[in-house]
C-alpha cells in the first residue's frame, strides 16, 4: 500500500520517471535502399523488435537509458525473390540470422534531436555507429524517425551482384526507419 501511494504521489508531483515504451509494431516502419548500375532498388524490414526505456517529462524527452532492437535477416523483402536470397546470401543468414543495434549513449541536442551512438552488428561484424534521431512526443506515444548511411563493406560484406557481375549492388545503403512507442 505504501508503494502505491509513493507512485501516486510521484505522477502528482510530476517527478521524472522511467518509463518502458513499446513499439507500436504495425506503425512502425524500416526500409534499406541503394544503388545499382541498373537501378535504385529499396526493401522493406517486415521483422523488428525495439525495446527503450525513455525518460520523459511533459513533451520533454529527458534521457534514453536503453534502447535495442533486432531485426530479422529474413524478413528483409524486395519483393524480388532473387534479390533477396542473394541479400540474405551477403548477409550471412545462416550464421547471423539476426541484424542489432544496442544504444551506448544518447544526447539530446537544440530542438527534437537526439544523438545517438550504439553498436550495430551486421553479419556477425560489430562498429560502432552514430546518428542524429528525430522525435516527436505526444501525451503516451513518441516517434523516432531517423536514417543511418553506412558501406556493407565495412561490415566485410560483399555487394551482390547478379547475371555474372554485369548488374553490381553499390557498397553504400541507407538505413531509413519511423518508430512510434506506446507509454
Amino acid at each position: 500500500m505504501k508503494f502505491f501511494i509513493v507512485i501516486i504521489i510521484f505522477q502528482f508531483l510530476g517527478l521524472n520517471t522511467q518509463t518502458v515504451f513499446n513499439v507500436i509494431q504495425d506503425r512502425a516502419t524500416m526500409t534499406i535502399s541503394g544503388t545499382s548500375s541498373l537501378h535504385d532498388w529499396e526493401s522493406t524490414i517486415e521483422d523488428f523488435k525495439y525495446t527503450a526505456s525513455i525518460t520523459v517529462e511533459g513533451n520533454t524527452l529527458l534521457e534514453i537509458n536503453q534502447l535495442d532492437f533486432k531485426v530479422t535477416v529474413k524478413s528483409i523483402k524486395s519483393g524480388k525473390s532473387m534479390m533477396d536470397k542473394k541479400t540474405y546470401k551477403a548477409l550471412r543468414e545462416p550464421n547471423h540470422p539476426t541484424i542489432s543495434y544496442n544504444l551506448i549513449s544518447a544526447i539530446s541536442q537544440s530542438g527534437n534531436t537526439v544523438t545517438s551512438t550504439g553498436e550495430l552488428i551486421i553479419a556477425g561484424k560489430k562498429k560502432m555507429v552514430t546518428m542524429d534521431v528525430n522525435y516527436e512526443i505526444y501525451s503516451n506515444i513518441i516517434v523516432f524517425h531517423g536514417e543511418l548511411t553506412l558501406k556493407m563493406s565495412d561490415y566485410e560484406i560483399s555487394p551482390p551482384t547478379a547475371l555474372m557481375g554485369t548488374i553490381k549492388t553499390g557498397d553504400e545503403v541507407t538505413i531509413r526507419f519511423s518508430v512510434p512507442y506506446l507509454k
